[in-house]
């Protein structure tokens, strides 16, 4: 464990931005990060709050651990859902909740700190934002992460989905991986959509996706809500995890 902020408000407790942002970019002794964005209190226990963050806007408060403690073996499963079709073109939608367990902290979804990467890539229209590694290891892991999920898949296939023909090989060829032509690929809501993440470009909060420029240090922050997959016409299948991308933090 790290040593924590003990506070009981944010505006009482924050050491102030360029403390908050130092935890938020560059601690590796970080476990959960807790960003507080609508209430100005401390969201989650002293125990686990490494760092958090503030803004005078109204919106929401997560907690989120950071990839480098992921524990595969604590993602939980939730009772398969159905979810809503959103075109005409695509059948039902089975969905898995994620949830995590690792006793003392439980989170009804899997909110992830993730490392530092450097942006390739950003597509407003699309809300696509490609990431270059800085390193293997957490590549590696996120690797790790994806095949623990085709194994889950294979081991329930029946209670999810009423199948037994599906192996780890046919499983990733209908898998839409995080990592496409050797970049970690998340999405943002686009430019159409009414949705809207915050941004901290190291001197403010913001909803402004300016700083995702070309080469540009950031360290996202995604929520793992659950395996989502897509059955159309024939029987055809593919899967994916289903992310939310709820803050991003660049490096100035």
């Amino acid at each position: 464990m790290v040593e924590c902020v003990e506070v009981n408000e944010c505006a009482k407790g924050c050491r102030g931005a360029e403390n908050t942002i130092r935890h938020g970019l560059n601690s590796q002794r970080c476990y959960y990060l807790s960003i507080c964005l609508r209430y100005e209190m401390l969201c989650g226990t002293n125990e686990y709050a490494a760092a958090h963050v503030k803004n005078k806007s109204r919106g929401y408060c997560e907690l989120a651990l950071d990839f480098s403690r992921l524990d595969y073996g604590k993602i939980r499963y939730g009772s398969a859902q159905k979810l809503k079709n959103y075109g005409s073109h695509v059948g039902e939608r089975p969905f898995i909740p994620f949830s995590y367990d690792d006793g003392a902290c439980k989170q009804p979804n899997l909110a992830l700190l993730m490392p530092a990467f450097r942006v390739h890539a950003w597509d407003a229209a699309s809300g696509r934002l490609e990431l270059d590694f800085n390193d293997t290891i957490t590549q590696g892991r996120i690797v790790a992460l994806q095949n623990y999920v085709l194994a889950a898949v294979v081991e329930h296939q029946r209670t999810w989905l009423g199948r037994t023909d599906i192996t780890v090989e046919s499983a990733a060829e209908i898998f839409q991986p995080f990592i496409q032509h050797g970049r970690f690929v998340i999405y943002l809501p686009n430019s159409e959509q009414k949705k809207q993440i915050w941004i901290n470009d190291g001197k403010e909060w913001g909803l402004s996706t300016e700083a995702l420029v070309e080469g540009a240090v950031v360290r996202p922050v995604i929520k793992l809500q659950g395996l989502c997959f897509i059955l159309n016409g024939g029987g055809r299948m593919k899967f994916r995890i289903q992310h939310q991308s709820v803050t991003i933090f660049v490096k100035n």
